[in-house]
């Protein structure tokens, strides 16, 4: 039997593997290989019709014989031709997010989505943003499993020595606590000492800022402000934006924010330490968005209408 190029070449592009996400940490030559692996088989199974031949080693199957006598040159074959494949040479970032609308989406359309997207497509890299619990983010990210974390407050980097900030920030946080038909005075973290607190796990600033006997953690904020509903907690501390528009989407009547905040911070992007050739120069490309109107412009498109809550309106 003859396998001419042109037949390679359909085969090819019918049983093409989708690029499987690994740790970047491994050498990208394992998914070369992985995919070559793939594409071999799919030959040999397409060209015996849809069954494995028994009579390989026998040398009746004639393709068969063919496919492991030369298999050494033709996987060498295959895992260069995945190798410089266009789609392959693409290496997205990936940078973990815990955060909900209006800061980030699945569909990348949120402030922090948008934001990141310019800031690193400036510098020609691509990014995807994968969603994940708010301690799960952090710890895939120092561990080498995502290349970043988005975002953080200044000074992560003593608990997570593999992580670099990045100089420049991306937004401030104003962090609040929501209390339900009741609004207590609340002057500072340390008045929340005399509530039973909610907060979702992973962020740091509150755990450190809360007594550990008075807080309640969870994974999301769908169960944080539902606990506050169902007035288990007193108070659910989080950031303003995503709490009010969580609030104003499932119609979660009571529930209000207590102004003034207990904090703004300033966030920022953190990478795994791999990629610390690009700190500087991503902090330059957030600046210069600053500075040619493009972070105002994403800014007034995703939370210009969330703005009035800042003020307690």
């Amino acid at each position: 039997m003859k396998l001419r190029i042109q037949d390679l070449a359909a085969l090819r592009a019918r049983c093409r593997p989708v690029p499987i996400r690994t740790n970047r940490a491994l050498p990208p030559v394992r998914s070369c290989v992985e995919n070559s692996l793939q594409f071999y088989w799919a030959v040999y199974y397409e060209n015996s019709e849809g069954r494995l031949s028994r009579s390989v080693l026998s040398g009746s199957d004639k393709f068969g014989s063919f496919m492991f006598k030369h298999s050494l040159a033709f996987l060498v074959f295959a895992c260069f031709s995945f190798c410089f494949d266009p789609a392959f040479a693409e290496n997205p970032l990936y940078i973990g997010s815990h955060y909900t609308p209006p800061l980030s989406t699945r569909q990348g359309t949120g402030l922090l989505d948008r934001i990141a997207a310019e800031a690193f497509r400036r510098l020609d890299i691509k990014i995807e943003i994968t969603h994940l619990p708010a301690e799960r983010s952090l710890i895939n990210a120092n561990s080498g499993v995502d290349d970043g974390d988005l975002v953080r407050i200044a000074g992560l980097s003593e608990q997570y020595p593999n992580l670099i900030m990045v100089p420049e920030k991306l937004m401030d946080f104003s962090l609040v606590a929501f209390a339900k038909d009741e609004t207590p005075v609340i002057e500072g973290w340390k008045s929340l000492a005399r509530y039973n607190n909610g907060i979702v796990r992973g962020w740091k600033l509150m755990e450190w800022n809360i007594p550990p006997e008075k807080l309640i953690q969870v994974e999301n904020l769908d169960l944080l402000l539902l606990l506050l509903e169902k007035k288990r907690i007193d108070l659910a501390v989080f950031e303003l934006y995503q709490a009010q528009w969580n609030i104003d989407r499932f119609n979660r009547k009571g529930i209000k924010a207590i102004f003034p905040p207990l904090e703004k911070r300033e966030m920022y992007l953190y990478l795994n330490k791999r990629h610390k050739n690009i700190i500087d120069k991503l902090a330059d490309s957030i600046k210069s968005m600053k500075n040619d109107g493009t972070y105002q412009k994403i800014y007034k498109e995703t939370i210009s209408k969330f703005m009035e809550h800042e003020n307690g309106q």
